[in-house]
């Protein structure tokens, strides 16, 4: 898993001009190194994120009704295809199977407690939240924000 694992590049120009698909995958691309089979898997996920986002923009001004074949009120089919966007979405990033920033954090700090000599072994929760908030300190520090 170490292996997969890039230095994160910089974000040069900011993201905000991106389609939340596009955002995901700069991000995700930026952190991960992934192989044919999760770059196809990476680009479906974006392609539904922007789908997903083109279908809540039009919900915000549809009707939870609409008329059905027959002349009666039907709940609006837009609410069950954001639904199953979103599985579908949730089902992907499951395939993907790339690991949480907690679990990386875990990684890690099993890691640093394999090779403390006064505590080897698993971490506590404790050190695991320490070890995280130490990132973040850094990453803060590096971006010239205020601890």
């Amino acid at each position: 898993m170490a292996e997969r694992i890039a230095v994160p590049l910089p974000i040069v120009g900011g993201v905000g001009h991106l389609s939340p698909g596009h955002r995901w995958l700069a991000e995700i691309t930026r952190i991960w190194r992934l192989d044919d089979a999760e770059w196809r898997v990476a680009e479906h996920i974006a392609q539904a994120e922007d789908e997903l986002a083109a279908l809540l923009e039009a919900a915000e001004n549809a009707p939870p009704t609409v008329r059905g074949s027959m002349g009666q009120p039907v709940a609006n089919p837009l609410y069950a295809e954001i639904r199953a966007h979103r599985k579908s979405i949730a089902d992907l990033k499951k395939q993907l199977d790339l690991p949480s920033e907690l679990d990386e954090a875990m990684r890690i700090a099993k890691l640093e407690a394999a090779q403390n000599p006064r505590r080897p072994g698993r971490p506590s929760r404790s050190d695991v939240r320490y070890t995280v908030n130490d990132q973040i300190r850094a990453a803060r520090l590096a971006d010239g924000q205020p601890v």
